[in-house]
């Protein structure tokens, strides 16, 4: 295991989900964890045999990669839905209704929902200004991905393991491989309304004074003309 591997399971063990002393070798001979190279040799040893897995396997297979496909498409229309819904009509409106602020612009990237002519018509009705980042400002804006994004990504990840391990503790007479099932099979709908309360809550815990000397040390209004 490598050391998220091990955090996990550290955790796992706080929460009574897996009994002190257990390791992932202990769980895959228990049969709560699949190993995927056990798998993989097993898939070997049926082909070397003989026992071929039957034509309707493959066809499947690609069923899977064209319902991938189809679920792309899905995935689009629900950042464009929940981006609108959750996020612009949701939260940023609560802010808005409650602070009163005035003469505000949100810069965005580049994804397809957020720089669409429906977002920024739901912003402009909250009197928010939508401003799309410059192509090519990666290299640019690398300070800020270290000051801003960092410490960011750093609480996404622990309120990330935060929700699982509480999730993972419900149900405890079931076994922990169900329940990791019944994790990793969160519909997407549900993953998203979820993953943006998560966001707001990270943001929540960066400081003002934290992304203002962000900008300030990168002087990005100088650098990209993000401003007229």
């Amino acid at each position: 295991m490598d050391e998220s591997d091990e955090a996990a399971f550290v955790h796992l063990r706080l929460w009574g989900i897996v009994p002190d002393g257990a390791d992932e070798e202990d769980l895959i001979v228990s049969g709560q964890l699949e190993d995927e190279e056990t798998i993989a040799e097993e898939d070997a040893d049926e082909m070397a045999s003989g026992e071929a897995k039957p034509p309707w396997t493959y066809t499947n297979a690609v069923k899977a990669r064209v319902l991938a496909e189809i679920e792309r498409g899905k995935n689009a229309w629900m950042d464009a839905t929940v981006w609108n819904d959750e996020f612009v009509e949701g939260i940023w409106a609560n802010y808005i209704s409650a602070e009163h602020p005035s003469g505000l612009a949100l810069y965005v990237d580049s994804l397809k929902c957020h720089v669409s002519a429906e977002s920024r018509d739901h912003l402009s009705e909250w009197g928010t200004e939508m401003v799309p980042l410059p192509k090519n400002t990666t290299s640019v804006l690398q300070p800020l991905d270290v000051r801003i994004m960092g410490p960011f990504k750093k609480k996404m990840c622990a309120l990330s393991l935060d929700y699982e391990i509480q999730l993972l503790a419900l149900n405890r007479n079931v076994s922990l491989r169900d329940r990791l099932k019944l994790l990793k099979n969160t519909p997407a709908q549900k993953q998203r309304e979820v993953l943006v309360g998560r966001v707001t809550k990270a943001w929540s815990l960066i400081s003002d004074n934290c992304v203002l000397r962000a900008w300030e040390k990168q002087d990005c209004n100088k650098s990209i003309q993000l401003v007229d």
